[in-house]
């Protein structure tokens, strides 16, 4: 699966990957090839911007966020957003995290026909605590899968 992955045409939106312009404070950047195959792994159509944050740790919410940005050059994006303070691997486990709502936002808008920036809004109002709802637990599925296995960071070299 995965040579077919790698051989695979890109798609439109390969040139619709925006990264930050510099490293992160904790030493790493992205891997852009790595993020394309992640992108193809899960089926992420729609274009993706990320970014860093420079959030306190310890404080709930702040390793990373996954939103959907609406109309850049007329389609949807995901935006998502990374503590650049975050060791490698914690970014890394986040990055795979917050992909898994990227693909899931998608698969859920096909699935019901509601756009896909009312994933969240729509989505999440089950009732259920944020940390047991399926969306999360699945995410962390995800990123506890893929993220031993595959980087999709690199680290700076001094």
């Amino acid at each position: 699966m995965c040579e077919e992955l790698v051989s695979a045409p890109l798609p439109f939106w390969a040139d619709h990957l925006l990264l930050p312009r510099y490293w992160s404070r904790a030493g790493w950047w992205f891997d852009k090839d790595a993020l394309v195959f992640a992108m193809k792994l899960l089926d992420i159509r729609l274009g993706l911007r990320l970014r860093y944050s420079g959030g306190r740790r310890g404080v709930a919410h702040t390793s990373g966020s996954h939103r959907i940005g609406r109309k850049i050059a007329g389609r949807d994006w995901h935006r998502i957003t990374i503590n650049q303070d975050l060791s490698l691997e914690e970014a890394n486990h986040t990055l795979w995290h917050e992909l898994a709502h990227c693909s899931q936002s998608e698969r859920w808008s096909r699935e019901t026909g509601d756009p896909i920036f009312l994933f969240y809004r729509l989505a999440y109002r089950d009732g259920v605590s944020y940390r047991m709802k399926s969306w999360e637990t699945h995410a962390e599925m995800i990123a506890n899968v893929h993220g031993p296995n595959y980087s999709l960071l690199v680290v700076k070299d001094d």
